[in-house]
C-alpha cells in the first residue's frame, strides 16, 4: 500500500478511523543509520539522541497534517517537538522500500501554538481540534450520574416513610467511608506503590487491595458501632449506617466520576480538551480520548449499575458487622473482614488486568443480589435483639 499525498484520501493503514486527530504512543529507537526516530503513518521522525528508549506521545492531524511530539516526565509533560507541518508524500513499499522520513515546512509553527506554549509555562498545551464523542456516550454517562445519584436519594425516601431513619447512622457511616479509604486507606497505598515492590505482582498487589479494604472499612464500622453509635443495635440502625456509607461511595466514585466524564466530553467536543494537559498526564489524556471516542457506550451504564450494588452490598456489609458484634463474636467479626476482602476482589482482579470486564460485572451482579438477599432476610436474625 501507498501512503497517499492528499490529506483528503483514507490512509490504508488506518481505514478504521473516525477522527481526522489521533494520539500515538510511540517509542524512540536507534537505527541503523544512527539516528533515533519514531515511526509515525510509515515516515520517521528524527528526535534528540537523548530520548533513545523512551516512549513519547504524538499528536497529528491528518486534515491539516501537522504534529507534535510530547513527553511524560513525572508529573508534567514536556513539549519535544511544537506544532510544525508535515508533507505526506508517496513512498516506495515494494521489495525494494525505502526509507522517508516526514518532511517538515521551515519555520511554520503557528502563532495559536507560540500562544499556547506562552500560556503553559513548562508543561505547553496539547492542542486538540473539536472531536465527536458519539450521543449514545453521552446518554449512558448521563444515566450512569443519575443511577449514582438516585440510589442513596432512594434508599432515604423509603427510609423516612417507614419512619426507621436515624440520621446520626448515617452521617457517621459516610464520615467513615471518607475517613477510612480517601485518607488511610489511600495513604497506605501511596507507599506501597512508592516503597515497595508489590505492585509488580499483579495478583499479590490485588489480594493486598482487597485485605486493605476489608480492614480499613469494617475497622471503621467496628469503631462506629462501640463507640459513638453504642447504643444502637438495631437492624434499622446497621440499614441506616450502610445507606450512609454506601451512599458516599457512590457520590464520590460514581457522581464525580460521571461528571468528570462529562466535561471531558464537553472539553473534546469544543477543542478546548488541550487546556488540561497541564493537570493530567499525557498518557492519561490519550486513554480519556480513546474512552470518550471509542469504547462501546455500554460500559459506562454498567459502571451505574455496579454503583448500585456497590450500594447494596455496603449495607449488607453493615448488618453482618452490627450482628456479630451484638453477638460478641470475634469469629463473626474477622469472618466479615474476610468477606469485604472477598466481595471487593472481581474488582481488584479486573483492575490488575487479571479477570475480564465481562466476568467482573457478572460477579459484582451475583454479589449484589446476594446482598438485597441478607437485607430482607436479615429481619429473623435481628428478631431476639430488637
Amino acid at each position: 500500500s501507498r501512503v497517499p499525498s492528499s490529506p483528503l484520501k483514507r490512509i490504508p493503514d488506518l481505514a478504521s478511523l473516525r477522527q481526522p486527530f489521533l494520539f500515538l504512543l510511540r517509542i524512540v529507537r536507534e537505527d541503523r543509520y544512527e539516528k533515533h526516530t519514531v515511526e509515525v503513518l510509515n515516515r520517521y521522525i528524527e528526535l534528540p539522541p537523548e530520548l533513545r528508549g523512551q516512549f513519547v506521545i504524538v499528536q497529528i492531524h491528518l486534515r491539516d497534517q501537522w504534529v507534535t511530539i510530547w513527553q511524560e516526565r513525572g508529573d508534567w509533560t514536556a513539549l519535544v517537538r511544537s506544532r510544525k507541518t508535515f508533507i505526506v508524500h508517496t513512498g516506495n513499499f515494494g521489495k525494494k522500500k525505502k526509507r522517508c522520513f516526514l518532511k517538515f515546512a521551515q519555520n511554520h509553527t503557528s502563532a495559536h501554538t507560540q500562544e499556547n506554549g506562552k500560556k503553559g509555562g513548562p508543561h505547553g498545551m496539547l492542542h486538540s481540534p473539536p472531536m465527536h464523542v458519539p450521543s449514545l456516550t453521552l446518554g449512558t454517562i448521563t444515566a450512569s450520574l443519575l443511577i449514582a445519584l438516585l440510589t442513596p436519594m432512594v434508599a432515604i425516601v423509603l427510609l423516612r416513610r417507614s419512619g426507621t431513619i436515624h440520621w446520626r447512622a448515617m452521617a457517621i457511616g459516610a464520615f467513615i467511608w471518607f475517613v477510612a479509604t480517601q485518607l488511610l486507606e489511600r495513604s497506605l497505598h501511596l507507599a506501597v506503590l512508592q516503597f515497595t515492590a508489590l505492585p509488580s505482582s499483579p495478583f499479590f498487589f490485588a489480594l493486598y487491595a482487597v485485605l486493605a479494604a476489608g480492614i480499613f472499612e469494617e475497622g471503621g464500622r467496628i469503631l462506629a458501632f462501640t463507640t459513638v453509635l453504642r447504643g444502637m443495635r438495631k437492624r434499622t440502625d446497621a440499614i441506616a449506617y450502610g445507606v450512609g456509607h454506601g451512599g458516599m461511595e457512590c457520590i464520590f466514585i460514581g457522581v464525580l466520576s460521571s461528571l468528570s466524564l462529562l466535561l471531558s466530553a464537553f472539553l473534546l467536543t469544543r477543542g478546548s480538551f488541550g487546556a488540561m494537559s497541564g493537570r493530567i498526564p499525557a498518557t492519561q489524556l490519550l486513554l480519556l480520548v480513546d474512552l470518550l471516542t471509542k469504547a462501546p457506550s455500554i460500559l459506562f451504564l454498567i459502571a451505574g449499575t455496579e454503583r448500585l450494588f456497590a450500594f447494596l452490598i455496603q449495607i449488607g456489609l453493615s448488618l453482618a458487622m452490627l450482628l456479630a458484634i451484638t453477638r460478641e463474636r470475634t469469629d463473626l467479626i474477622l469472618a466479615t473482614i474476610l468477606l469485604h476482602a472477598l466481595l471487593d476482589l472481581p474488582a481488584a482482579l479486573y483492575q490488575t488486568h487479571i479477570l475480564p470486564l465481562l466476568w467482573t460485572e457478572v460477579l459484582i451482579g451475583i454479589e449484589g443480589i446476594a446482598a438485597l438477599i441478607w437485607i430482607v432476610q436479615s429481619r429473623k436474625f435481628f428478631a431476639g435483639i430488637e
